[in-house]
């Protein structure tokens, strides 16, 4: 089970809070950065982790003709950039002066990139690290994404930092309204003031349109009542046509 006792974890031996403890600095410690199972996946974690992000260097190591070992080091945000953040250490840690964030992984933007890599950090220490190939194993679990999801969130942190304020500033909550409220009420005026063509309510429109399916409607009738009319005097001329024609045929008038 976690452990509470605030005063007792942040006391332990080990533990660094100023991430500027000597004894904290683990200074260029060998890595194995294997080739990427997954996209987003590609990184190592630091065997001492967590540890605090200022002072994190990171090198490729290679072997010149001659044999002997040569370190190119890596440039933050260029090649590599921090993952698995720390955040309940963060948080508390937020209003330090300098303020202080602390990271679990080392993500590489190059996914070819493999091999022997040397890392410096200074870690936090004490009952906040656990073994790193367990650590390993739960933050290398291909649903979670190293961009986005925290330490404590995978390894559970069995040793937990007191809790903080929420970091949302209440008295700056409502940031944004006022100007929205502005905004409609330069809207509302614009409506209201508005020079131009006559403006109607929404009644006055649903009015003026149900007047002219009236309209429409009355013209329909008429013009239904004209289409009729036609019709039966064009009958009428076509049965007198026909009753001509069959008289004539029938006393053979016209021979």
């Amino acid at each position: 089970m976690p452990v509470n006792d605030f005063d007792a974890i942040l006391n332990a031996p080990g533990v660094d809070l100023t991430g500027a403890n000597p004894a904290n600095l683990v200074d260029k410690e060998d890595q194995i950065l294997n080739p990427p199972r997954y996209m987003d996946r590609h990184f190592i974690v630091p065997a001492e982790g967590p540890f605090f992000e200022t002072g994190v260097q990171v090198w490729r190591v290679s072997t010149d003709p001659n044999g002997g070992t040569v370190l190119t080091e890596l440039a933050k945000n260029v090649d590599w950039y921090l993952t698995h953040k720390y955040m309940e250490a963060s948080y508390y840690l937020g209003d330090a002066s300098p303020p202080k964030q602390l990271y679990a992984s080392i993500s590489f933007y190059n996914l070819d990139l493999v091999g022997r890599i040397k890392v410096t950090y200074q870690k936090l220490g004490g009952p906040f690290s656990i073994r790193a190939d367990q650590l390993l194993a739960l933050l290398g679990n291909y649903i979670y994404n190293p961009r986005i999801c925290s330490y404590e969130q995978i390894a559970g942190a069995y040793v937990r930092f007191p809790p903080t304020d929420h970091p949302t500033d209440a008295a700056t909550i409502e940031w944004g309204t006022a100007e929205v409220c502005q905004r409609l009420t330069d809207i509302s005026e614009a409506i209201l003031n508005r020079v131009g063509p006559p403006v109607y309510t929404v009644d006055q429109v649903n009015g003026l349109l149900d007047q002219l399916r009236l309209e429409l409607s009355n013209q329909n009738t008429d013009l239904g009542r004209e289409l009729q009319l036609l019709k039966d005097d064009t009958r009428d001329e076509l049965d007198s046509v026909k009753s001509a024609v069959q008289f004539e045929a029938y006393y053979g008038i016209g021979e």
